[in-house]
């Protein structure tokens, strides 16, 4: 069996291609209408049959189960509808049933937690069996795959765990999306601080908030990319360059003209970090490329101070690494 860690306190991006759409609603089965028996036509009636009284079709029932203090849907469908209609951000927690020990256990510690319940309480919240396969792709056999295979979810490497999709940054190119996906893995602890941590990061793309999540979460907390405003615009200036390196190797290419544009949007001064790991896990490289600036005192000096606006950003290369950048305004 599998272990995991988790402790009780406290970005593979194409640049042009978006992320698969998270799940899109099957068509609603239509409400049937239902008749008592006593108005049915019959086929020996002889009168002309009288127009029933239609009854109200019963409201949904809801699945539901509650963690702490907390509601948690238990049905994909409806939790991506409220999350979808209230503008909110969906929670989606893979559980493995084959280890209830271990899930019944971070349930208790970690998402009952009273710290976390604020921040839970403003996103839609959903358990899913991570062998269930209800809402999954139809396979050729007749069956379906399991909704965690879905290729939107491939950051979480087919492994049971937590993962965000956004639905309150309607119109943005992230709508919609997996913002941040992290398996339970048996070297990475998670935690209050940690789930603490991915739900408050600033809206952006998955390799975005990842490398914000090391920044935020490394032991030397860096205080770069805490207290001041995450830039889109920085950010994809940070991700073209991050695609830039896949070709040309780490560097700060063309940097003359990006802190120009930088210091032109911000009105700051402008600074940048470049690095690159050869980690394939998204969560496990980004960690390492904070790592590597860490261990840069050049590098470090950039990143520790806080930022006025800030962003990161990480491009997996064909050949398997991760680029990623750091831009700072200050």
């Amino acid at each position: 069996m599998r272990k995991f860690r988790f402790v009780a306190a406290g970005l593979f991006v194409a640049c042009a291609a978006p992320f698969a759409i998270a799940f899109e609603e099957p068509a609603q089965p239509a409400v049937v209408v239902t008749t008592s028996d006593a108005t049915k036509e019959t086929a020996n009636d002889s009168k002309e049959a009288t127009p029933a009284v239609a009854e109200p079709a019963p409201a949904p029932v809801i699945p539901t189960r509650v963690i702490g203090s907390l509601a948690w849907h238990t049905d994909y469908k409806f939790a991506y509808r409220e999350a979808r209609e209230q503008r909110k951000m969906l929670l989606v927690f893979f559980r493995d049933d084959k280890n209830p020990a271990y899930y019944d256990n971070f349930e208790r510690v970690v998402l009952a937690s009273p710290h976390l319940a604020p921040a839970l309480g403003r996103v839609a919240r959903v358990v899913v069996p991570a062998a269930s396969t209800d809402y999954g792709r139809p396979l050729t056999n007749g069956q379906r795959e399991r909704l965690l295979d879905h290729p939107s979810f491939s950051f979480m490497y087919r492994t049971p765990g937590l993962a965000m999709i956004d639905l309150a940054s309607v119109g943005s190119g992230v709508y919609g999306r997996i913002v941040s996906a992290h398996p339970f893995m048996a070297h990475r602890a998670e935690g209050v601080g940690t789930v603490q941590t991915m739900l408050s990061l600033p809206p952006g793309t998955i390799t975005q908030r990842a490398l914000v999540y090391a920044m935020r979460t490394h032991p030397s907390a860096p205080q770069g990319a805490n207290y001041g405003m995450f830039s889109g615009y920085l950010g994809a200036l940070a991700n073209n360059h991050s695609v830039l390196m896949t070709s040309h190797g780490v560097g700060h290419h063309d940097w003359g003209t990006r802190a120009g544009q930088v210091s032109a949007s911000t009105g700051r001064s402008p600074s940048e970090v470049a690095a690159m790991t050869g980690n394939s896990y998204l969560l496990d490289a980004a960690s390492e490329l904070v790592t590597q600036w860490r261990n840069s005192p050049s590098h470090w000096v950039l990143m520790s101070p806080p930022a006025s606006v800030y962003a990161l950003d990480m491009v997996h290369s064909p050949g398997g690494a991760w680029f990623g950048t750091g831009i700072f305004a200050r």
